[in-house]
């Protein structure tokens, strides 16, 4: 979620949350419903209740429920279908200096395992690694938001008033004017060549510079 014209013109909705844990677990019998988020542009938003887990064998699983409006994105291919609000990753980190959280093999990271389904926007913590000492107790898990643009199709063409350069001999380019949102692609090529023609990408704002 990024740039003055996104932040002007979106409000940040409440994220809600769902107690996903198995029943008979220690989650689903003492969670209750995870309480509602609403971060805003420059910080995150912090559950003020704090849940006891039972590691590394009680299947507790928290779930995000959908957001309106809910983009529809190929994962695989990173095409946003539909525009909306996408949860992009999950994040864990234990203890007081924010290490990364991590499986009961003490190598996997458990937010880059199976343990998350963004899919499903659910992260099972059965497979948490005991901690060791005491400033290593506390997890702390991110969810990490952001509102996608839906595709469409761009074409760069180059327009020669003067001098002896043909068009195909410029290269064109279309970078995104804000690193990192999900879906927007560099677009670079000849003029006139299938790579700058009707190239699918996300909406928002790029910079076209053009060189021979």
């Amino acid at each position: 979620m990024s740039g003055p014209a996104v932040h002007g013109s979106l409000t940040i909705p409440q994220f809600s949350y769902l107690n996903a844990s198995p029943e008979g677990t220690y989650g689903h019998e003492n969670w209750g419903t995870p309480s509602g988020l609403t971060p805003t542009w420059s910080g995150e938003a912090v559950d003020p209740r704090t849940y006891s887990l039972l590691a590394p064998h009680d299947a507790a699983t928290v779930q995000e429920a959908g957001t309106s409006p809910q983009a529809v994105v190929d994962r695989d291919t990173g095409d946003v279908r539909t525009s909306g609000w996408f949860l992009c990753n999950v994040t864990c980190t234990a203890g007081s200096r924010g290490t990364p959280l991590l499986r009961r093999d003490g190598t996997t990271r458990l937010d880059q395992s199976d343990s998350v389904d963004l899919n499903k926007r659910t992260i099972r913590l059965d497979e948490t690694r005991l901690a060791e000492r005491q400033d290593e107790i506390a997890v702390k898990c991110v969810w990490h938001n952001e509102y996608v643009v839906g595709r469409g199709r761009v074409t760069l063409v180059t327009v020669v008033d003067g001098g002896s350069a043909r068009p195909e001999q410029w290269t064109m380019s279309a970078t995104p004017a804000t690193e990192g949102l999900f879906g927007q692609k560099t677009i670079t090529g000849a003029s006139g060549s299938a790579a700058v023609g009707k190239v699918y990408t996300a909406g928002g704002t790029y910079t076209l510079p053009g060189s021979r």
